[in-house]
């Protein structure tokens, strides 16, 4: 059974799981001896070796996949680095998720095996086992096991170690890469519900804090319903002109967006990173309503523009000053290209001569400067608004 043939079984057997894999960047690799997680950019990729792939029987390989999407879903990835001892913490993290897997390889590690009851949290078997291990260095006469396999002859079957790629984030890469995870277990408990499957026990209060939070500031779908009074799907076409990158030996698949958006983001000095952060998780949600997304990125004048295609590792040019007309003029002369024109920033420029179109939209900082802006208006709330 080959990587796309599992995620497809999965959908059938375990729904939201395989909704939650579907949207996951994935990989064979060698990099890894059996199968692991890594850093791709702002996101993540599950990456799984070949050899040992096919060595697991069908059971088995789904087994191993779902390993890997609880510890994704349950943010080990990125809180791995808050814990002093990495090792203890991995077998802690695998102890917390192995209860709700079956036919797991041999080696897998379960909280039974630590002494301790399942469904605990990584955090407690992490404590638990740091309190166990000093209650052993104390007593020497104790055998050091109470009934729990030494952790020095325990280790994970799949691979930890590209998870230090996540200690060292920025908190814009930190919140875009928790953003994109979010994203995708929320689509999946979404079209989990629209089969009426369920949502998996351990991440019932997680899915319902995504629902709660982090939502579009504005419903852009709808408005792009009321301009092109359609629906706004992306068209998916399998074509073997453009072949599967993952699986070479498969259709790929070709897109069309069937509305096209020009987006402006004030990249001047007096933008803050939290600023920007906030303006491309919004962007983000544009973007996945179907709708093309191009970017100009302006302090004074046009830095850079470029397609945005999800979230990714966003390099910003300017910081500069601010100045409203160039991305304004770019959008006039191009107009019969794009739908709508939107405009992110702060909002510190002077637009008393500004001739701006009345149809185009301005997304600014809660926190940023009141004016009688041309066009419609959105606040965008900051966190520390909420």
């Amino acid at each position: 059974m080959t990587l796309e043939q599992a995620c497809k079984k999965l959908i059938i057997k375990e729904p939201f799981w395989g909704i939650f894999l579907l949207g996951l960047n994935k990989s064979y690799s060698d990099k890894v001896p059996t199968l692991g997680v890594r850093r791709l950019n702002i996101g993540v990729e599950l990456i799984v070796n070949k050899t040992f792939w096919d060595s697991l029987k069908e059971e088995a390989q789904l087994a191993v996949l779902l390993h890997e999407l609880h510890h994704i879903s349950l943010n080990h990835l990125i809180i791995n680095k808050d814990f002093e001892n990495h090792k203890r913490f991995n077998i802690a993290a695998d102890a917390e998720v192995n209860c709700y897997i079956s036919n797991l390889p041999e080696g897998a590690i379960y909280a039974r095996d630590l002494g301790f009851e399942d469904r605990m949290g990584a955090k407690w078997y992490y404590e638990h086992l740091n309190a166990q291990s000093s209650s052993n260095n104390s007593n020497q006469n104790s055998d050091g096991n109470n009934g729990n396999t030494s952790l020095e002859n325990l280790d994970s079957f799949d691979d930890h170690s590209h998870w230090k790629e996540f200690d060292n984030l920025t908190e814009t890469e930190k919140t875009l890469i928790q953003n994109e995870i979010d994203y995708r277990l929320k689509n999946a408990a979404e079209e989990t519900f629209k089969q009426r499957g369920t949502i998996p026990g351990c991440l019932k209060e997680i899915i319902e804090e995504l629902f709660k939070k982090n939502p579009p500031i504005y419903n852009w779908k709808s408005h792009f319903r009321r301009i092109l009074s359609t629906e706004i799907d992306t068209q998916f076409k399998k074509t073997y002109k453009r072949l599967s990158k993952r699986f070479p030996n498969s259709p790929g698949i070709k897109l069309k967006r069937k509305i096209s958006i020009l987006i402006a983001v004030d990249t001047s000095g007096s933008v803050s990173n939290e600023e920007l952060t906030e303006f491309f998780t919004e962007i983000n949600h544009i973007y996945q309503t179907g709708a093309k997304v191009t970017v100009l990125e302006c302090d004074t004048i046009i830095q850079k523009k470029w397609e945005f295609k999800g979230i990714q590792d966003i390099e910003i040019s300017g910081r500069g000053g601010t100045n409203f007309e160039p991305a304004i003029e770019y959008y006039k002369n191009h107009k019969s290209e794009y739908s709508l024109f939107v405009f992110f920033t702060d909002g510190y420029a002077p637009i008393d001569n500004l001739k701006a179109p009345h149809d185009m939209f301005w997304v600014i900082t809660s926190n940023g400067n009141v004016q009688n802006y041309p066009g419609k208006v959105i606040y965008i709330p900051m966190k520390q608004d909420v």
